[in-house]
């Protein structure tokens, strides 16, 4: 069960981490 956890965490945390990526990469661009 923890297993499952941590890995829905990390699968979270790297969706974050790439979406928040892209939109500071589109507004550097913009800034």
């Amino acid at each position: 069960m923890a297993l499952i956890i941590s890995i829905g965490i990390i699968l979270g945390f790297l969706k974050y981490v790439l979406s928040h990526a892209a939109t500071f990469d589109e507004s550097d661009e913009t800034f």
